[in-house]
């Protein structure tokens, strides 16, 4: 546990992490004293006291926020927001992807459970590309590389599968011209063959909107898929809602009662990142505060919640927030069987891939 012990009185940075410290320091104790595991918290607190020795204070700080953003936004400080809490779901665990160091952002695990795939640092300063691991066990995959067939220089992300091995992604490749962002191929050997995109049936056709994320059903005849309206004057999406999609004689076309079924869903809040059970009963996905701050977690209140339903037929009923899962917290993936569910995670300057399982 950091001390965060230099003299802080001649800097004013200093002292303020000194402070940041001693509040870190204290909730965690209290963390653990209710019986959470703090040692998420544990770690990212012994990377500051390192970071300050270098002089890379500022990565020092980053990390004691981090801490403090899990800290109020778990128990007491999920009551913040206004949807119910549940307990569902256990302690995350952080998933080790062996040979690659990068960030790994936007998860998806294939219906099979052979394969995890996912996208680096979601930044316009990177090329943002898809890569894949295979599965040694749940909480370790060996790195494969790129998936092939989907990357260009421009962003591709938000990977998703269905059991046909039909693979859809968002990419801004050709927006300028076509004003839409989701493709689909087929998923093989670790290429993508047949690339063509399906979002023109789904697209406003005018900008500042845009669709953000894909997820595909697992019998591949639905599609959970955001529509955005962009803010060009912050660089950040004002609005942000789920829609869905039905395969109509080849293409996707959006379902009628789209927005009856997603009524519980939808706010004025950013809504994104949907996965649906394979089942079709249990909607996860991710809601941010307004505006998200992209990279930054302060002011996005962000959480991943889960909302369920009798029957397909039928409209999902109000969500509650996974209590488990707390701090920068996106793109929720569930496994197969509905037993794990997949997310990605800040820690510090890095974003890891987390997993948490259903208590019973």
């Amino acid at each position: 546990m950091v001390g965060c012990e230099h003299s802080a009185a001649a800097d004013p940075q200093l002292q303020r992490i000194q402070e940041k410290a001693q509040r870190a320091k204290q909730g965690v104790i209290e963390w653990a004293r209710t019986g959470r595991d703090p040692s998420r918290m544990v770690r990212l607190m012994e990377q500051v006291e390192p970071s300050l020795r270098t002089g890379n204070v500022t990565k020092a700080e980053t990390l004691l926020d981090t801490v403090l953003q899990a800290l109020s936004e778990s128990g007491a400080g999920h009551a913040d927001f206004n949807e119910p809490i549940t307990d569902e779901f256990g302690e995350p665990k952080r998933v080790e992807i062996i040979g690659y160091g990068g960030d790994a952002m936007e998860p998806f695990i294939s219906r099979d459970g052979a394969f995890l795939f996912f996208n680096n640092l979601n930044d316009p300063r990177v090329n943002t590309n898809l890569y894949f691991a295979k599965k040694i066990d749940a909480l370790t995959f060996r790195f494969t590389g790129e998936v092939k067939g989907t990357n260009t220089q421009a962003l591709e992300g938000v990977p998703t599968m269905d059991t046909h091995n039909r693979f859809c992604f968002v990419s801004p490749r050709d927006y300028e011209r076509t004003l839409s962002t989701l493709y689909c191929g087929v998923f093989n050997d670790g290429k993508v063959r047949g690339v063509h995109q399906i979002g023109e049936t789904l697209s406003r056709k005018r900008a500042p909107w845009f669709n953000m994320d894909v997820e595909i059903s697992a019998d591949g005849n639905t599609l959970y898929y955001t529509e955005n309206e962009w803010d060009p004057t912050v660089g950040l999406p004002k609005s942000s809602n789920i829609h869905v999609a039905i395969r109509e004689d080849g293409r996707f076309k959006r379902a009628r009662n789209s927005n009856s079924l997603m009524r519980n869903i939808n706010t004025d809040e950013l809504e994104y990142a949907a996965s649906i059970s394979s089942d079709g009963l249990e909607l996860y996905f991710t809601r941010a505060g307004v505006p998200i701050t992209g990279n930054l977690a302060v002011g996005a209140r962000l959480r991943i919640l889960v909302a369920k339903r009798g029957h397909t037929g039928e409209p999902f009923g109000p969500p509650d927030v996974i209590g488990s899962i707390v701090g920068f917290v996106e793109a929720p993936t569930l496994t197969a069987d509905g037993r794990a569910l997949y997310y990605h995670q800040r820690d510090g300057e890095r974003f890891h891939i987390y997993r948490v399982v259903k208590n019973k």
